[in-house]
């Protein structure tokens, strides 16, 4: 999402994607993933991960891979 404090992109990136409203940001996330790795973060991290974790268990979703990284924090 857009923020004033926001970092810039990486130069290494083929495409940059900008979004006004997280909730878009999020829709799209899913939509397109063909997988979903989540490495410890907070709680945006938790909440895009139960997010599609919810999508895929109620059938709104097709299932694909979700893989946690760091036994010790999950």
């Amino acid at each position: 999402i857009m923020l004033p404090t926001e970092q810039k992109p990486n130069p290494y990136l083929d495409q940059w994607l900008e979004f006004k409203y997280f909730f878009v940001r999020k829709l799209i996330l899913a939509k397109y993933s063909y997988a979903f790795v989540a490495m410890p973060g907070g709680f945006g991290t938790l909440d895009e991960l139960f997010e599609v974790i919810t999508l895929i268990q109620t059938g709104k979703m097709k299932s694909f891979p979700v893989v946690l990284m760091g036994a010790d924090y999950w």
